[in-house]
């Protein structure tokens, strides 16, 4: 199969979404191979010191409490794993929360139909959402590709698209000011940044 053209994605994302559904094993080598940008953006961070970029607290990424045994590459290589395991898991769980509500508003495809749309959204936000300015861009591609992804996919008008995009981010707008109250930065920042359903990017 040709592969994903990430710069499609990016710049003419309408035009992929109107393609075949792409298979979920296809899919999966694509959000990996695009969540090594910023994989090794934070592990480089984190190998020299750096503890924010663009307001995400990279050591509290694994949420593991005192980073102080953590030196150099031991710290980097844990974010590097972190990001990537962390952009699959947003990946499926965001797509199954997000289908979730696909179907409670009568859309008819399948579950890998909601996964092409949320690849798509989550490539603004993997390869430049760490950049300073772009990360405002990101924000509001993530937010128009997914709802025209869902709209495209599942034949559903914009306001029901719509809808399924921005109820999930109302509910977890709601849990997070509790998450933060419980865990810290950690937990509320993987809810935030990668679930794909906030489209925070």
């Amino acid at each position: 199969m040709k592969l994903i053209n990430p710069k499609e994605l990016l710049f003419r994302p309408g035009k992929f979404l109107d393609k075949k559904t792409v298979k979920t094993k296809e899919l999966a080598k694509y959000i990996f191979a695009i969540s090594l940008v910023p994989a090794i953006v934070f592990a480089i961070a984190a190998y020299t010191g750096i503890t924010y970029i663009q307001g995400i607290p990279i050591m509290s990424l694994l949420s593991l409490g005192n980073f102080s045994f953590y030196t150099g590459a031991a710290l980097s290589g844990l974010v590097f794993v972190f990001v990537i395991i962390g952009s699959l898991l947003s990946f499926f769980i965001g797509g199954a929360i997000l289908h979730l509500f696909v179907k409670l508003l009568e859309g008819k495809k399948k579950y890998e139909d909601t996964l092409n749309a949320v690849a798509t959204s989550m490539t603004p936000s993997l390869l430049l959402g760490w950049i300073p300015f772009v990360n405002v861009w990101t924000i509001i591609q993530a937010v128009v590709t997914m709802v025209l992804g869902i709209s495209k996919k599942h034949k559903l008008n914009i306001f029901r698209s719509a809808l399924v995009v921005a109820v999930p981010i109302i509910i977890l707008s709601a849990i997070v000011p509790l998450l933060i109250m419980e865990s810290g930065a950690a937990v509320p920042w993987i809810i935030t940044q990668l679930i794909p359903i906030t489209l925070a990017g």
